[in-house]
């Protein structure tokens, strides 16, 4: 089995990721330029923009690249996702959610888990724990199980203060 250039940075990229992300930004650097359309080393490059400096901007740009070169991974597009909903762009990560619904490989749990959070965020509580129900239908480990079931209590009182929070406005105008 012979590696690219590119995949050999990347290897080394995804190696120091965790412990040293400047080492990781570099051999990046070094992946993409050997090979600017490597889809792993947008998608890593992008993960490190989006979670360690918080520059949803160049995480976006690398995203597109990395979804441009290889749009069947479900991973890349669940970053993308991400950033859409940073950026409060919720229907567009509803429209990637579902395209992303049919990738093969593509962790059900996990993507009803991404479209119950925009939900949430869109406050269509009902809604958000109806996913995360086949969330829970879908899991296969325990921990997973529990978590979903704590989400599901949390995202349930959320909306009785929200509602609560309605009410109190209601009787304040009125």
């Amino acid at each position: 089995m012979s590696f690219s250039l590119a995949d050999l940075y990347y290897l080394k990229a995804l190696g120091s990721y965790e412990y040293s992300p400047d080492e990781s930004f570099e051999y990046l650097g070094y992946a993409l330029s050997a090979e600017p359309e490597h889809a792993g080393a947008n998608q890593l490059i992008d993960k490190l923009y989006l979670e360690v400096l918080n520059n949803l901007s160049l995480a976006e740009e690398y995203l597109n690249a990395s979804l441009v070169s290889n749009s069947e991974q479900p991973e890349t597009a669940f970053l993308m996702v991400e950033v859409f909903r940073r950026t409060n762009r919720f229907e567009d990560a509803l429209r990637l959610l579902a395209f992303t619904e049919n990738l093969v490989g593509v962790n059900k749990s996990d993507l009803y888990k991404k479209r119950s959070a925009i939900y949430e965020h869109q406050r269509r509580f009902e809604m958000a724990i109806e996913q995360l129900r086949l969330a829970m239908i879908e899991s296969f480990t325990i921990y997973d199980v529990e978590f979903l079931k704590l989400e599901i209590k949390r995202v349930a009182q959320k909306q009785k203060v929200y509602r609560k929070l309605l009410e109190h406005e209601t009787e304040s105008v009125g």
